[in-house]
């Protein structure tokens, strides 16, 4: 505890915050001079400990001044209730503050109130809708990844074991035998072995699912399953003795040779309204490193800012991503875990034809008047029965399944070489 004064207190009139029983005659308070330690000296480290402990489940006042802090009101309810006598120089007790009760709610609206019960939203929530609120916040791709990784354990499980229970209902001595069949013997449907790194994400949707059933044991430390741990580890060796382990199908960034291909082919540019679209997503990816797809999906107008900047002089035009949305790695658990810098991109006065800043002014040129608020999605369906200058895109946001082909679909009319999907571009900006 701090050795710092605290301010004095008087106590509340029965009925105002405080029981009958809890009434102390005569009442002696804390000095303005006192301290924590002083206090602690007075009535003993033990009275003091239990008291402070009862107390913490029990408060029943609070102080409009902001200075004073949760622990001193508990402090002074020590002194309220132990009746310890703590003088002064003068030997009287300063006694010039009172605490207020904590207001009832009369079913006004006030907004002024600091106990209206309306500042507190929905306080009756269950504990389902509290879990599906939880639920609703895990990523929809991790939910399917688990999803399908479970519904494979368990087909294995049925047709192979005879084994009908959900692994959550499985003993641990049981699950770990199977659990550890399941590594050894695994294929795809083709016959073929898993990677190494598909099996460990296999594990670790088993993990998952059964902590979220509230399993007494962890797969991933606990003693019953350390044969299942032992399997798997030896797998993925024999696995990588074999050669796999090497992400054959990995995706892989585009060269400058691949960009240029991408314009000449019509692909990328500002002639039409998918190139436009494309292009701009292109720019958002490549220079704000947004992953491909869902980022981009959840992305809003009002997210990105145009502005001016002097550099060396000169006047250049930039747009800046200036309201991050949650993301794969930042989730919004940590708070502080946002960018540093706002990323910008520049305009290129020297080329135009391929100038981020140019190409976003075009894209909202061409959008509905409709769609052009703050809130409104980015990436919009396309009007193919608009010609000329008129609006090239509908009142309608764009598909995931669309946006999440844009770079594969590019890459097929563009004829461009090895695996190419919308995380090439994330690639090409860190290669």
């Amino acid at each position: 505890m701090a050795g710092t004064a605290h301010p004095t207190f008087t106590a509340a009139e029965p009925g105002q915050g405080q029981k009958d029983s809890d009434a102390v005659s005569p009442r002696v308070y804390p000095s303005r001079s006192e301290t924590d330690i002083d206090i602690t000296h007075r009535i003993g480290i033990k009275d003091t400990i239990q008291l402070f402990s009862d107390l913490l489940e029990e408060e029943q006042y609070y102080y409009p001044d902001s200075q004073t802090s949760r622990q001193q009101i508990l402090w002074w309810d020590i002194y309220r209730r132990k009746g310890t006598n703590g003088p002064n120089s003068q030997g009287q007790h300063d006694i010039d503050t009172k605490p207020t009760p904590i207001p009832q709610s009369s079913g006004s609206n006030n907004n002024n109130n600091t106990g209206s019960i309306e500042r507190y939203g929905n306080c009756q929530a269950s504990n389902e809708e509290m879990n599906d609120f939880i639920r609703n916040q895990i990523p929809k791709n991790t939910i399917r990844k688990h999803r399908t990784d479970i519904n494979q354990l368990r087909t294995w499980l049925n047709l192979t074991q005879s084994e009908y229970r959900e692994i959550h209902l499985i003993p641990p001595n049981e699950l770990d035998q199977l659990l550890s069949k399941y590594f050894y013997s695994t294929r795809k449907r083709d016959g073929t072995e898993y990677e190494p790194e598909t099996l460990h994400s296999f594990f670790n949707s088993i993990d998952r699912v059964l902590r979220e059933n509230k399993y007494q044991w962890s797969v991933k430390t606990d003693a019953p399953f350390e044969g299942t741990r032992r399997v798997l580890a030896a797998k993925k060796r024999n696995l990588k003795a074999m050669g796999k382990g090497n992400a054959p199908n990995k995706t892989e960034p585009l060269t400058a040779d691949d960009i240029d291909e991408l314009y000449n082919t019509g692909q990328l540019g500002m002639h039409s309204p998918s190139a436009l679209q494309n292009t701009v997503w292109w720019f958002l990816t490549t220079q704000f490193g947004l992953r491909g797809v869902q980022e981009h999906y959840n992305m809003e107008l009002g997210d990105i800012v145009e502005g001016e900047e002097v550099i060396h002089g000169d006047s250049v035009k930039y747009i800046e991503y200036n309201i991050e949305r949650q993301t794969k790695t930042r989730q919004g658990e940590n708070p502080r875990n946002t960018r540093k810098i706002k990323p910008r991109m520049y305009e290129k006065k020297a080329n135009s034809d391929r100038c981020p800043v140019a190409a976003f002014k075009k894209f909202i040129k061409m959008r509905p008047k409709s769609m052009l608020a703050v809130d409104s999605p980015v990436y919009l369906a396309i009007n193919y029965k608009v010609c000329g200058d008129g609006n090239w895109y509908k009142n309608q946001r764009l598909g995931i399944n669309s946006l999440r082909g844009l770079m594969k679909t590019m890459a097929l009319a563009a004829n461009l070489s090895g695996k190419k999907t919308n995380h090439s571009a994330r690639k090409t900006l860190v290669t």
